[in-house]
Formats: C-alpha cells, sequence, structure tokens
C-alpha cells in the first residue's frame, strides 16, 4: 500500500476521477469561488484544475493560473502556497500526459 500525503491525494481524487466529480460543483460551491477568487490563492487554483482538467478549456485555465500569481504574494500562509503550487504543478503534468493543450504559463 502506497503512502500518498492529504495534498497529494486530495489532487489524485481530482485529477484520477475528474469525471466523476461533476456533482460537487454545487451552486453554493459557485458562489464562493466567485466571492474568494480574487483574495484567496486555493480558490484559483481549483478553478484552475478544474479549467484544464475537467473542462480543457486552455484559456479558462490561464486565466486562473493568472488570477493564482496575481493573489499570491499577498497570502499570509506560505505553506498553503506551496501545496497550491504543487498540486497545479501534477494537474499540468496529468494535462501533459493526456496529450492536452497546455495554455503559456
Amino acid at each position: 500500500m502506497q503512502v500518498v500525503k492529504k495534498s497529494e491525494n486530495s489532487v489524485f481524487i481530482f485529477i484520477g476521477f475528474y469525471r466523476n466529480i461533476f456533482p460537487l460543483r454545487t451552486p453554493a460551491l459557485l458562489h464562493y469561488c466567485k466571492a474568494t477568487r480574487k483574495f484567496t490563492p486555493s480558490t484559483s487554483r481549483m478553478e484552475f484544475l478544474w479549467a484544464l482538467l475537467a473542462q480543457r478549456d486552455p484559456e479558462a485555465a490561464l486565466l486562473s493560473w493568472r488570477q493564482f500569481q496575481h493573489c499570491a504574494p499577498r497570502w499570509p500562509y506560505p505553506a498553503t502556497l506551496d501545496t497550491d503550487r504543487r498540486l497545479m504543478e501534477l494537474g499540468l503534468q496529468r494535462a501533459q500526459g493526456q496529450g492536452f493543450p497546455l495554455p503559456p504559463l
């Protein structure tokens, strides 16, 4: 049995089973994302991964990436930024493995 860190496990669930999580994007979650995307890096990370892996929309992924880069310098918790960046890297690797055209980051 492979031991996986919680953050990597979360991205594995998102990356490995993204087709099964469409029902999880509830109106309440979308409202929260809209309200927090300008100042919360994890919201931008989640939208980046959703656009990249579930929707396969490079333009939306690029917009979320830029929003992450914009709000990250003001975020007071560097450990969560490291986790968010790692999750985004894993998502990019997964997209590359699927032959998806990546946005120019």
